[in-house]
């Protein structure tokens, strides 16, 4: 219970209205160490009053309003939002106070607030940027990025919208048009892949991992229409996404924990709160695109919505630095957060629309954001005016809950309908999908029975790549049967009584024409050119039916037949690299079995090829992860010493 025993009475303020705070007064209302709930608000309404044990309409953007009202009430702990408090010092009044406070200081929301400063708390390989407080540089910059960017204002709280720019003209007029307002930019290049968030939760030392999600950002359906903060999220049931793999969620983990080291550093003290940072999943790795040091509402929401412990005794765990022994668990359960907007918005947003929630009142999945009340009516005040949360074993079952109560809110409001729809999970996964599948071509002259397997990985979901092209010398091969029975592309390219160059030269071509990643040769039985092995140098593969570098350059029968005489234990396949030496490119996988007395060469050959198939398999599962392979990196390495040698010598 965070050191609190239920006879102590722990008072917790929470300044700062909106849909946020809202969830935050409920689930701290829940707490069983949490003895008051206190709210300061810019406005007060009948739902806030239900959700605190004290509502007061004050000004919850200045330090020393929070610090009168803190006192007054004589709050033990302060949960402070608005980031105009917080840039003035508000933290730190309460502190000096003795009131604990779970918020940046002033110097990590100075931090935050400057996206050029906040990258340099990101991790290192985020995406390319530049800031520009002039037109200068700014047309090469833009160029050198293709011409479609993220151009974002430097200041957060400038109120400038950030846009994405499918085109150079587009890019430039929208620099130009903040440059002209005085306001610097931050032009970003764009990264492919899904975006999603990580709150990570610090006491300065130990860490507490949210759930993840992923921020609808547009306003229309099917991704379409202006861009804003956010106008929905899901989070998936197995508190991950539908398009992430474990390894993504964990290396956000990482780097959301070497953002928090860097904070340390560039402040002098640990920082002890929410950071949130967004990331791209990319096509091997996630990209921090951008950092936010508080509690951001979605992820908010969604951790709350699922959370199986109490949030005031996890409040207080936190600032007493004992985080790593407060056990927090979250349901199991998938989640779909879905916003209410007055028509118009964002670009001719209407004032003072009136929200009727009266078919939703005493439900704990309405959340009222920016409204205020006069008369007893709720009138939006221009952006989000409610929130609705679902959650179920599944997002389609959550939508299902989330939908059916946004519905229930009629009158001159709007939400987006696919937030969290079957179509548009599939959507999105599917995208991912694409775009991390590898691209294989297969070169070869017999049977190709290594290949299948590959295929039946594929078409079993647990590889994903595509056999793009299946090239052979052998116009009657069976692999290229194979490859027309499954819809590849089949090419047969003649190589009798031609020069090897000339005929590699024909192989690449109708390789690169398919824009393949790696190329896998499959029983072919033609040693290929220098030229071929430096075109297509650590991604180019075989398999050799030994452990190499046992028993090289013999084929067939003879291998098998070599390691009998040797008196090997234990046999097996190699893949490995292709270079101008036969059979002298870095292993990439090996798999074995023993040699048994009875074995010989037949029976040994018959053992060693059922391995192959599942060898090349794991070969391209390692590309897959880490676009590129061992040996890949050598003949750069030997140029790079043969450059410097050069220099040397000059």
């Amino acid at each position: 219970l965070g050191g609190w025993s239920r006879l102590e009475a722990m008072r917790l303020a929470i300044v700062g209205g909106g849909a946020l705070a809202a969830r935050l007064a409920m689930s701290a209302k829940e707490s069983s160490v949490c003895s008051a709930v206190l709210m300061l608000v810019q406005s007060s309404n009948s739902a806030l009053s239900r959700a605190a044990d004290v509502v007061t309409a004050g000004d919850s953007t200045s330090p020393s309003a929070i610090l009168e009202f803190c006192q007054a009430n004589k709050a033990d702990i302060a949960v402070v939002l608005p980031w105009k408090a917080l840039a003035g010092g508000a933290v730190e009044l309460l502190e000096s106070s003795g009131i604990r406070a779970l918020a940046p200081k002033k110097r990590v929301a100075e931090l935050e607030d400057d996206r050029s400063l906040a990258k340099r708390a990101l991790p290192s390989d985020i995406p390319k940027f530049a800031t520009f407080s002039s037109s200068d540089g700014l047309e090469a910059f833009i160029d050198s990025l293709g011409g479609r960017c993220a151009v974002k204002p430097v200041i957060k709280s400038s109120g400038k919208e950030e846009r994405v720019c499918a085109s150079r003209s587009e890019c430039l007029d929208y620099c130009r048009a903040l440059l002209g307002e005085g306001q610097a930019v931050l032009v970003e290049q764009l990264v492919e892949g899904q975006e999603f968030s990580l709150l990570t939760l610090s006491d300065g030392e130990s860490c507490l991992h949210v759930p993840p999600v992923q921020v609808y950002r547009r306003c229309y359906v099917g991704d379409s229409g202006p861009m804003v903060s956010g106008v929905g999220c899901v989070g998936g049931e197995n508190l991950s996404l539908p398009f992430l793999e474990p390894r993504d969620l964990e290396e956000a983990k990482r780097k959301n924990e070497e953002a928090l080291k860097a904070i340390r550093e560039m402040t002098g003290e640990a920082y002890k709160g929410p950071l949130c940072i967004t990331y791209v999943a990319n096509v091997n790795r996630v990209c921090a695109i951008d950092l936010h040091a508080n509690f951001g509402m979605f992820e908010t929401v969604a951790m709350l919505s699922r959370s199986k412990f109490d949030i005031a005794a996890l409040f207080s765990s936190l600032l007493d630095g004992k985080l790593s022994s407060f056990k927090a668990e979250f349901e199991a359960s998938a989640v779909v957060v879905k916003c209410i907007f007055p028509f118009g918005f964002p670009l001719n947003t209407q004032q003072d629309v009136a929200v009727d929630v009266s078919q939703l009142q005493g439900s704990t999945s309405l959340l009222l954001d920016n409204v205020r009340e006069d008369s007893g009516k709720l009138l939006g005040t221009g952006s989000c005016a409610a929130v609705l949360v679902g959650t179920g074993s599944s997002i389609p079952s959550a939508e299902k809950e989330c939908e059916a109560a946004v519905r229930r809110i009629p009158g001159s409001v709007f939400h987006r309908p696919d937030v969290g729809t079957s179509s548009s999970i599939a959507m999105r996964t599917e995208s991912q999908r694409k775009l991390r599948q590898i691209k294989i071509g297969v070169v070869g002259s017999t049977r190709g029975s290594s290949l299948q397997p590959i295929l039946y990985a594929i078409h079993d979901g647990r590889l994903n790549a595509q056999i793009s092209v299946v090239v052979s010398n052998v116009a009657t091969s069976y692999i290229l049967q194979r490859a027309r029975v499954n819809n590849i592309k089949a090419v047969h390219i003649p190589g009798k009584g031609r020069q090897r160059e000339e005929f590699d030269r024909d192989v690449t071509a109708a390789l690169r024409a398919e824009n393949v990643d790696i190329v896998m040769l499959i029983g072919f039985m033609r040693i290929v050119s220098g030229e071929f092995c430096r075109d297509w140098h650590g991604k180019l593969l075989n398999v050799h039916p030994s452990l190499l570098p046992k028993h090289a350059n013999l084929m067939d029968l003879a291998v098998h037949q070599s390691v009998l005489d040797a008196g090997d234990t234990e046999t097996g396949c190699t893949v490995h690299q292709v270079v101008e030496e036969v059979d002298g490119g870095d292993a990439v996988v090996q798999m074995s079995v023993p040699v048994l007395p009875s074995d010989t060469a037949e029976t040994l050959k018959s053992k060693v090829q059922a391995l192959e198939g599942e060898s090349l398999i794991r070969a391209a599962e390692m590309y897959y992860r880490d676009r590129k392979l061992p040996g890949a990196d050598k003949e750069e390495c030997k140029k790079q010493k043969l450059d410097e040698s050069d220099k040397m010598a000059d």
